[in-house]
């Protein structure tokens, strides 16, 4: 290829990323106007109109809490949060069909790099987990994906979580 023609599909793949961004941050906006119950208890969320949460104002903590009673409300067997601090790379040690997952939440706005990923890839060999995974309330950077992908780490983004939501 010719240089030019390489300035043309970068300008154009970095075009394309800066819509889906911006597409993502427009969603995650969207939970602003949306409120947790005191508890973050998820026992309502039956309904579209009963999921009014706002993520961005959650503390990681209670992200991480919430993340949990949404995998319980999708079918999970068994979700739990490990320790605050030391944790080994984990925030949720989840379980479905007999298949353990070991969850690394990230609740941003930015899009999360490579250290959740490694973060998560850590923590399945630590917690003897089949499955690694990162839970975000934004989206990836293109370098966490391609990590993701060679260390077999899925990803669940802000796209996945409102899908998820919209499910129960």
């Amino acid at each position: 290829m010719k240089p030019e023609t390489d300035i043309a599909a970068f300008y154009s793949v970095a075009a394309d990323l800066n819509n889906k961004i911006n597409t993502a941050r427009q969603r995650i906006y969207a939970y602003e106007d949306m409120k947790l119950s005191e508890t973050h208890d998820l026992s309502n969320l039956n309904s579209n109109a009963s999921l009014i949460v706002s993520l961005s104002e959650m503390s990681g903590e209670e992200f991480e809490e919430w993340c949990c009673q949404l995998l319980l409300k999708i079918g999970y067997d068994y979700a739990s949060t490990t320790k605050s601090t030391g944790d080994f790379g984990a925030d949720i040690i989840a379980e479905k069909d007999e298949i353990r997952y070991a969850i690394q939440c990230k609740r941003h706005t930015d899009p999360v790099g490579v250290k959740a990923i490694q973060e998560a890839h850590s923590a399945r060999d630590y917690y003897d987990c089949d499955i690694a995974a990162v839970m975000t309330s934004s989206t990836f950077t293109e370098a966490a994906r391609e990590l993701a992908a060679k260390s077999r780490v899925k990803l669940w983004d802000c796209f996945q979580i409102e899908d998820w939501t919209e499910s129960i």
